[in-house]
C-alpha cells in the first residue's frame, strides 16, 4: 500500500513538473522575448467567449478558434514590440494600454484631413447624406397591415393610427416615428428603395408586417456633416498609419511562432 501511495505521488509530481515545464514553453519569440503558452493559455481564456458559438465554424479549411488564436498571438506580438518601441522612445504611462495608446497618439500625430479631401468624399457620398423622417407603424400579421393600409390609403392619420394599432412600443407613443435618418441605410434595413415622400406599402421584416411612411426628405448640406466627414476620415487614415507603423515594426524585428505548439493550445 505504501509502495503504491508513493508511485502515485510520483506519477502526480512528474505530471505537475511537466505542466510547469509545458506552460513555460515559448510559443513565440519576440527579439529574444517569450510569449509562453502559459501567457497565451490566459490571454485564450478571457476572451474565447466571444467566439463560443461559432468556434469549429471553418473558413478556408480552417476552423475560427484557429483563426481567432493565430490573431490573438499577433495581437500579442504586437503588443509587446509596441511595449519595447515605447521603453525606448521613454514613454510612460498609467498601464500597458494607456503607453500602448500614447505611443499611437504620437505616431499618427501627423494624420490630417483638408477642406477638399471632405468636400471630394461628400461629392462622392451624396446619396448617404439624404435623409428623412421616418414612421412606421409594426402589425403582428397580415391582415391586421391590409386593414391600416386600407385606412391611410381612405386618408386616415398615420401618427393617429401608429399610436392606436402599432406593437412597437419605442415609437408608437410618437405616432409611429423613428428619427431622422439617412434614406439609403433604413431602405437597406427594410429592403425597399425609398424615394419619395409617403406611404410605403407593407413589408413583412423578421416576421413583423410594417408600414412606413417617410417625410422632409433632403440633402444635408456640407456645412451641416463637415464635422461628421472630417471624423470618419481622420479615422480611416489613423488606421492606416498604425498599420504601417505596425508593420515596419514587425519588419524590423527578430520573430518566431511555434505553430505546432500554437495549434496544441486548448
Amino acid at each position: 500500500m505504501k509502495k503504491i501511495i508513493i508511485t502515485l505521488l510520483a506519477i502526480i509530481a512528474f505530471a505537475g513538473g511537466y505542466l510547469v515545464y509545458y506552460n513555460s514553453l515559448p510559443v513565440a519569440n519576440v527579439n529574444g522575448e517569450k510569449i509562453t503558452v502559459y501567457e497565451f493559455k490566459k490571454a485564450l481564456s478571457k476572451t474565447e467567449q466571444k467566439i463560443q458559438g461559432v468556434k469549429n465554424q471553418k473558413i478556408n479549411g480552417k476552423t475560427f478558434k484557429e483563426i481567432y488564436k493565430e490573431q490573438l498571438l499577433n495581437n500579442m506580438i504586437n503588443k509587446k514590440l509596441m511595449l519595447n518601441k515605447s521603453l525606448k522612445e521613454g514613454i510612460k504611462g498609467k498601464n500597458d494600454t494607456d503607453i500602448i495608446n500614447k505611443l499611437i497618439a504620437k505616431k499618427t500625430s501627423y494624420v490630417g484631413v483638408s477642406d477638399d479631401e471632405i468636400k471630394k468624399y461628400y461629392e462622392q457620398h451624396k446619396n448617404d447624406y439624404v435623409y428623412a423622417d421616418i414612421y412606421r407603424i409594426d402589425l403582428k400579421n397580415e391582415k391586421d397591415a391590409d386593414n391600416v393600409l386600407n385606412m391611410l390609403n381612405k386618408g386616415s392619420n398615420f401618427s393617429d393610427l401608429a399610436k392606436k394599432y402599432s406593437i412597437d412600443t419605442a415609437t408608437k407613443d410618437n405616432g409611429g416615428y423613428v428619427g431622422n435618418l439617412p434614406l439609403s441605410q433604413y431602405s437597406a434595413t427594410i429592403n425597399y428603395n425609398l424615394k419619395s415622400n409617403g406611404v410605403v406599402e407593407v413589408k413583412l421584416i423578421s416576421g413583423i408586417y410594417e408600414i412606413v411612411k417617410v417625410d422632409n426628405i433632403g440633402t444635408k448640406s456640407l456645412d451641416d456633416i463637415k464635422d461628421s466627414i472630417k471624423e470618419t476620415l481622420l479615422d480611416v487614415k489613423k488606421q492606416n498609419a498604425l498599420k504601417d507603423f505596425t508593420y515596419n515594426l514587425r519588419k524590423t524585428a527578430k520573430i518566431s511562432i511555434n505553430n505546432s505548439l500554437l495549434n496544441n493550445v486548448k
